[in-house]
């Protein structure tokens, strides 16, 4: 499994407790809620790729190693009409 956010490779993985943490060159450093990953899957949600790596690179600002949770994630939910994507933020609200 690559990075968690666009799939490329990544040089870190590690799982610790609750989260899983990923070094990828294009994202950064960051980890994520293992329940969160569960939540996506099961909600048909993926990463919002630019909008998360902005949110992140602001987050590093006073967190070298920031976290995604359900309440404070971008996501893009797998949901289309025509050719439009709606965002949400993964508690499913738009």
């Amino acid at each position: 499994m690559g990075c968690l956010i666009c799939a490329q490779k990544t040089g870190l993985q590690r799982s610790i407790g609750d989260w899983e943490e990923r070094h990828c060159a294009t994202c950064g450093h960051y980890r994520i809620s293992r329940n969160f990953l569960v939540l996506m899957e099961i909600q048909g949600l993926k990463f919002n790729i630019e909008e998360t790596r902005l949110w992140l690179s602001t987050l590093r600002r006073t967190d070298p190693l920031p976290g995604i949770v359900a309440e404070n994630a971008i996501c893009v939910k797998n949901l289309s009409i025509g050719s439009r994507v709606y965002a949400t933020r993964a508690t499913g609200r738009r």
